[in-house]
């Protein structure tokens, strides 16, 4: 095992420190992002911040100058001061908060939070058409057509709004309740000033239609439905489409909001649909971001062989050569991953056909284009890498290709489709690829000791083990249900494979009343 010594860990441990504080600038995106959006961008941007230093280290050392962890930290901290490099790390710093998906998360959410999928309850709709009666407006009052869809939406509104003032109450939400008393107090205040301003906006405006159209029919006699006539109905039109415009910009200003509450205390994606279904929204959960499944799973990689670089590997990890051999491993196995994921949302020849067959030919061409990413990114990356590439270690070229087959075989969409639960699906998901990198392992080690003569240590049984156990938790749990399309747990692949595929067909699809059905 090769220890770190005590004064770079140290400074390390300030950088990281220092990096993480810096990240929030100019402000905190933790409302605009997920829980695990916001944990993948801060440890991105960490984890530059550390390799940075990482290079004013080694260049310290090559010159040896004297205490070379502590003069490199205090040439980060003034590079980090510095115009030229603080306009650099700005730069770098929006990257990885774009990574994270803010403020993207947060509007496309808010974007879910329409009219058409709010259910609200029967005693907010009696809340809010009473406070509305209060303040001069009748919520059921449906007397003029053209003004019936921004009635629709100014009752929406006000039950939204009503909804989040409910956040500062004793009895409410404690997330919420820290949400409201942190940052997003002035933002709730300008949503409370703008609501008061519009409740008398639309009162003042429909009484004005109302007079409009008393003088309408007073004058339609008279007139007989002139030029006059068109003129006012031309007045009434811009009112109420101004009103609407109006209504819908407070809308959207306040969806935006309740979804930077439900993020910010929300830390996993079951708490956010839970926390939305008690408000009465009905939505589906948020499509994963491809950029930021690939980037956490990098880090995971990343963090798995460092820490078998510190167990067992014989570079030492503070070394650049360790640390590239740690990004190339890392990369290797997250490009094994993106062949498997990417072709499936972008082209057909990735996804089985309408009767569920699986498509062998993607699944074992994901294989051998990770196996040959791999060979290019170590030829480009690793000095002697053809020298390697004869020896023990080229058996681990397997790696790639059984996590780039095994992910393009788990995420055809009625993989475990006769599994109702999603936990279980996802469990199975997890088993197939501990399976497969255990599986993977023993081959590896087997071929080396085979053919290289090199025996498999006692020693790293535990950690080759645990590693497979994590690559199926942390990927296999996580990854390959995010990029299915669920299907009916009876189709007609399996009706067709049993034989008896109009009985399943009838028992699937039965009709409401028929005594059967899922």
């Amino acid at each position: 095992m090769s220890a770190i010594p005590d004064e770079l860990a140290l400074a390390v441990l300030v950088v990281v420190l220092f990096a993480s504080r810096r990240y929030d600038l100019p402000s905190s995106i933790r409302e605009d992002t997920t829980a695990l959006g916001y944990g993948i961008g801060i440890c991105g941007y960490v984890s530059v911040s550390v390799l940075l230093y990482f290079v004013l280290y080694s260049l310290c050392l090559k010159l040896s100058l004297p205490a070379p962890a502590y003069l490199s930290l205090a040439l980060a901290l003034i590079c980090w001061r510095l115009p030229a490099a603080s306009v650099v790390d700005a730069r770098l710093r929006e990257s990885f908060q774009r990574v994270a998906g803010a403020p993207d998360e947060a509007r496309r959410l808010a974007a879910m939070l329409g009219p058409e999928r709010f259910r609200p309850s029967n005693a907010l709709q009696q809340e809010a058409r009473a406070i509305l009666l209060l303040r001069g407006y009748d919520a059921d009052d449906d007397w003029l057509p053209a003004a019936e869809p921004v009635r629709k939406l100014w009752l929406h509104a006000a039950m939204c709004f009503f909804l989040v003032k409910d956040w500062e109450k004793h009895d409410a939400d404690p997330g919420f309740r820290r949400f409201m008393n942190g940052r997003a107090r002035q933002d709730f205040d300008s949503l409370r000033q703008r609501f008061d301003q519009l409740s008398c906006q639309v009162v003042r405006v429909m009484a004005t239609v109302e007079k409009l159209a008393d003088l309408w029919v007073e004058e339609a006699d008279a007139d007989g439905g002139g030029p006059r006539a068109d003129d006012k109905r031309l007045i009434v039109t811009e009112l109420i489409s101004d009103l609407r415009e109006d209504i819908e910009f407070f809308v959207d200003n306040l969806s935006l909001f309740i979804a930077r509450g439900v993020l910010s205390c929300s830390l996993t994606d079951a708490r956010r649909q839970r926390r939305l279904s008690r408000m009465g929204f009905r939505t589906a959960p948020l499509a994963p971001s491809l950029s930021a499944t690939l980037f956490w799973i990098g880090l995971f990689y990343f963090f798995a062989f460092a820490v078998a670089a510190l167990l067992y590997g014989s570079t030492p990890l503070h070394r650049p050569e360790g640390a590239l051999w740690i990004l190339v491993l890392a990369a290797t196995q997250t490009i094994a991953v993106a062949v498997a994921i990417v072709p499936k949302r972008m082209a057909g020849f990735a996804n089985e056909d309408l009767y569920g067959n699986t498509p062998w030919a993607f699944v074992l061409g994901a294989g051998v284009a990770a196996v040959a990413l791999a060979v290019m990114l170590r030829i480009l990356l690793i000095p002697n890498a053809m020298e390697r590439l004869n020896s023990a270690p080229v058996f681990w070229l397997l790696s790639p290709f059984s996590t780039a087959a095994t992910t393009a075989w788990l995420v055809q969409d009625s993989r475990w489709s006769h599994t109702g639960l999603l936990r279980a699906r996802r469990s199975l998901d997890a088993l197939v690829l501990t399976i497969a990198a255990g599986a993977t392992t023993v081959i590896v080690r087997s071929l080396q000791f085979l053919v290289f003569d090199q025996a498999w240590s006692v020693s790293r049984l535990p950690f080759d083990a645990g590693m497979a156990l994590a690559v199926g938790v942390v990927v296999g749990y996580n990854v390959p249900w995010r990029f299915r399309h669920r299907v009916p747990a009876v189709g007609t692949r399996t009706a067709r494979s049993t034989g008896r595929g109009l009985f399943a067909l009838l028992r699937t699809h039965a009709l409401p009343g028929s005594g059967s059905g899922r």
